[in-house]
């Protein structure tokens, strides 16, 4: 039984490469969207608690990108 190894980068087609960037920044904004309009039905509803723990996760989810070591995410295993 022989391992195939998939291509390199530098191998892969341009379209494949730039497809699959698209998707991953479509799904981003989908699922960021999505977040705020969380957050202000929670705000419309007034669940203040809800709402507090939303902004938490939001503030230590922008800390981690940020590479910040000491974020609330980074207890979850959220760090990449």
């Amino acid at each position: 039984m022989a391992v195939e190894e998939g291509r390199s980068l530098a191998e892969t087609p341009t379209w494949s490469v730039a497809t699959v960037t698209t998707f991953m920044v479509a799904v981003c904004f989908v699922v960021e969207r999505s977040i705020h309009r969380f957050g202000k039905w929670l705000q419309r509803t007034k669940k203040k608690a809800l709402f507090a723990s939303l902004e938490k996760i939001r503030e230590g989810v922008w800390l981690e990108e940020m590479g910040e070591p000491d974020s609330p995410t980074a207890q979850w295993g959220l760090a990449s």
